[in-house]
């Protein structure tokens, strides 16, 4: 959209835009077989016991990924604020 914008007006950001999405539906929906393929292979794994949060936590980096995505969460609202 900003590069359309540099190089034409609203109406063709938008355009351009919806064409971007209209390509990115495409894709995914000439890609549902592959879904299907991949659904039948995780039947097997889903077989295994379900973790808590507590040893969830004990996974390397998931602390950090949780502030990070506070951090990110927390600067985006106070910005909009």
């Amino acid at each position: 959209m900003a590069f359309a914008l540099l190089k034409a007006n609203w109406h063709a950001g938008y355009l351009w835009t919806a064409i971007l999405q209209g390509f990115i539906l495409f894709v995914c929906i000439i890609s549902l077989p592959l879904w299907k393929v991949n659904e039948k292979a995780n039947v097997d794994s889903e077989t295994s016991e379900s973790v808590g949060i507590m040893s969830s936590l004990k996974v390397p980096g998931v602390i950090f990924t949780l502030f990070t995505f506070f951090s990110y969460y927390a600067g985006e609202a106070t910005y909009f604020l």
